[in-house]
């Protein structure tokens, strides 16, 4: 993330197309930007820290469908049928990972009986 924010911020430089907000709500959405952004991470590690890394990141491939849900009841946001696809690929691909984990789970217990 370091990263692209320096190739971003070089871009950005070059081309002299970063402007600052100029309203008090654009100062507001800004600073929350920055500071949810920095909960959110802090929030991901105490996620680690607790309930492991491939748990942890489970809940992170379930953000797209977090965002489509809130933008759609919160906002009043149309849903696209390409959304559509994708939520339906993330949910194919979470469920798949569970049942693939619970089979590898059982066929350990029959090694070890």
């Amino acid at each position: 993330m370091t990263m692209a924010s320096a190739v971003v911020i070089v871009i950005v430089l070059f081309r002299g197309e970063y402007l600052l907000p100029h309203t008090v709500s654009g100062w507001w959405g800004f600073g929350g930007s920055v500071l949810f952004s920095g909960i959110a991470m802090v929030g991901f590690f105490v996620a680690i820290s607790l309930i492991g890394p491939a748990r942890a990141t489970l809940f992170q491939y379930a953000e797209p469908l977090f965002t489509m849900a809130t933008a759609f009841l919160l906002l009043g946001q149309a849903l696209t049928a390409l959304q559509i696809v994708g939520a339906v690929v993330v949910v194919a691909a979470l469920v798949g990972e569970k049942v693939l984990r619970g089979r590898t789970r059982d066929a350990a217990a029959q090694r070890v009986d």
